[in-house]
């Protein structure tokens, strides 16, 4: 687990105000075995300062619920990040570990794979490998329509560490157009040994005519995120037997 910094901004056409929101978290990263994929769940604590109520047992409820599987729990902790968002993109897949479901070996035959050659990243020697989503029903759904995913691997030459990501999803609804891409760079934890996300950058563009809450609504929408990452520890949970 770690610390994030998660900053948003809006811009909603030339007459709407243009929106800010800081949002400090601690997230989890955890591995889904079962699913052979990486899930990243958040923790927020506080929102433009100002700390939200019953964050600080959040986790140890979510480890003593037993009405459901763990991979359930942590969706449901994720869908309940998300409705700190800003903007009226509607998402829950802010998700630095994103791309890296892709690479597991259960869903690479959903993607076609293709090598573009070399790339240093931050002075690793690196293979760029783009992909693109073939397989129908994507893995992102838009309420109930395909938004396939499409994008580039960054994996280190030396041992194949995964160096940066990048992952493009376009949705059309009749006139209206939603586009977004997450970039994330990682980097190497000394400590732990292992390469963590250290940065997260998303854009969103809505263009077109669409409904919002019920009502047909003009869309020209911007929305920018930068996400940072810190403190890395690992979440150990222990128990004992009382008698």
């Amino acid at each position: 687990m770690g610390d994030e910094r998660y900053e948003q901004r809006t811009l909603l056409g030339p007459s709407i105000p243009a929106s800010r929101r800081v949002l400090l978290s601690e997230v989890l990263f955890v591995y889904l075995a079962e699913e052979q994929s990486w899930l990243t769940a958040r923790i927020v604590r506080r929102v433009d300062g100002k700390p939200i109520p019953e964050s600080d047992t959040r986790l140890e409820r979510l480890l003593a619920d037993t009405s459901s599987s763990w991979p359930v729990r942590l969706r449901r902790l994720r869908d309940e990040g998300a409705r700190f968002d800003i903007g009226r993109v509607e998402r829950n897949f802010s998700d630095p570990t994103m791309v890296l479901q892709f690479l597991s070996r259960d869903t690479q035959g959903r993607f076609e794979f293709r090598l573009d050659g070399d790339e240093s990243v931050a002075d690793t020697p690196a293979w760029k490998v783009s992909f693109q989503e073939q397989a129908r029903p994507t893995m992102i759904q838009s309420n109930g329509r395909d938004v396939p995913a499409s994008g580039t691997v960054w994996l280190a030459v030396r041992d194949s560490s995964v160096l940066r990501t990048q992952v493009t999803l376009v949705d059309r609804v009749f006139e209206l157009r939603v586009r977004g891409s997450m970039r994330v760079s990682y980097r190497h934890d000394s400590r732990l040994g292992v390469w963590l996300p250290a940065e997260m950058r998303e854009l969103y563009d809505q263009n077109g005519r669409g409904v919002y809450r019920g009502r047909s609504a003009l869309f020209d929408d911007r929305i920018e995120c930068v996400a940072t990452y810190s403190n890395f520890r690992r979440f150990e949970t222990t128990a004992r037997l009382v008698n």
